[in-house]
């Protein structure tokens, strides 16, 4: 067992002295939050210098040197996720680009597009709400009223003799 982890089986408890340079508050957190309803969850320290969690289960036949070799598998996992999730952020925000600027409505090419793109500005990515659902235009053409359309076929269009 690592020497940041204390466990003291009298207590029913098991310590970690965790690095904030090593596991982020955010991972920290999600990796205690896992243990919410198996154990009662104490966080304290200073965020510059060193975090510590201290976990009692709530159930008091529990192995408490299992809740350590889980809690600190759980901080390896969060860690690895918010790594990979930075690593992908790139891959995310260029194919999130690419689904706004193909549907731009002008001609533009794909790289003009792209120079345009300003996350910070959105504005810049016009839609039109004023405009007619094409649907509806085909309703008015018909003069079909919005009442015509919960009428059913039969009673609209007369009953069909195939069937």
């Amino acid at each position: 067992m690592s020497k940041n982890i204390s466990v003291d089986i009298k207590e029913g408890t098991v310590t970690f002295k965790i690095n904030p340079n090593v596991y982020p508050m955010g991972v920290i957190f999600q990796a205690a939050d896992v243990f919410i309803e198996k154990a009662y969850v104490y966080v304290d320290g200073d965020p510059e210098k060193e975090i510590s969690v201290t976990l009692k289960p709530k159930d008091d036949k529990v192995n408490i040197k299992d809740y350590a070799g889980e809690f600190n598998n759980e901080l390896v996992s969060y860690a690895a996720y918010f790594v990979r999730s930075q690593v992908n952020r790139d891959v995310r925000e260029a194919m999130l680009k690419r689904a706004f600027f193909s549907v731009s409505p002008n001609n533009n090419s794909e790289k003009e597009n792209e120079k345009e793109f300003d996350s910070k500005k959105l504005e810049k990515v016009k839609i039109d709400i004023g405009s007619k659902v094409p649907i509806m235009d085909d309703i008015e053409e018909d003069n079909t009223s919005l009442e015509d359309i919960a009428k059913p076929w039969d009673e609209q269009k007369g009953k069909i003799d195939n069937c």
